[in-house]
């Protein structure tokens, strides 16, 4: 009986290397097909929740801390937007808004974000359902996140200067790894060539 001789053993190895690097690559596809599915659900759920935000206080809501960044996931992200995105809709504290006439919301006892609901905050709630899955509590801040993990970026701007006549900008970095700081108008209004793999309102 013959063995296999090394360069079939060659042909062996290379075919089974390029079959898990396919295996691979096609995971690797469907894990951030499936992260940018989330992303747009949540997009489209936030943008939702912004409306009745606008209804019940006539504007939309800003950040408290305009600019503030964190580390997430090894990168610098804009935290502010995030922050004040998930007290706004979730109505789970009220320090990360900001409120130009000093009010604060009816029921609130308690500024700052705990992760609970209590009887008082349950009337701010504009975002009905929160999955786990779209918040996220890092250096006791939490956020509103894609589903990639990372934080939503939002600003609020006047009818004059937002995009399409609303007055936010609403988006996920997605896939784009390299302009997590890179939140400036002109860039969103001017180079699509960046912001093509964002999901983004305009």
């Amino acid at each position: 009986m013959q063995g296999f001789t090394l360069i079939e053993l060659l042909v062996v190895i290379t075919i089974m290397a390029l079959m898990a690097a396919l295996t691979m690559g096609a995971f690797t596809f469907a894990q951030k097909s499936a992260a940018r599915g989330r992303t747009s659900a949540t997009h489209v759920a936030i943008i939702s929740g912004l409306e009745r935000y606008r209804n019940d206080f006539g504007e939309y809501p800003a950040p408290a801390n305009e600019g503030d960044t964190m580390e997430v996931n090894t990168r610098q992200y804009v935290i502010s937007g995030a922050a004040m995105l998930y007290q706004a809709l979730s109505g789970d504290g009220f320090d990360q808004i900001y409120f130009a006439s000093g009010t604060q919301p009816s029921g609130a006892a308690n500024p700052m974000s705990d992760g609970n609901i209590s009887d008082g905050e349950a009337a701010n709630i504009k975002m009905t359902e929160m999955p786990d899955t779209v918040r996220r509590v890092l250096n006791g801040i939490y956020f509103m996140t894609d589903g990639f993990g990372n934080p939503f970026q939002y600003t609020k701007g006047t009818d004059s200067e937002a995009v399409n006549k609303s007055s936010f900008d609403l988006w996920s970095f997605a896939e784009d790894e390299t302009n997590t700081l890179n939140t400036g108008r002109e860039t969103k209004l001017n180079r699509p060539e960046i912001t093509e793999l964002w999901i983004k309102n305009w």
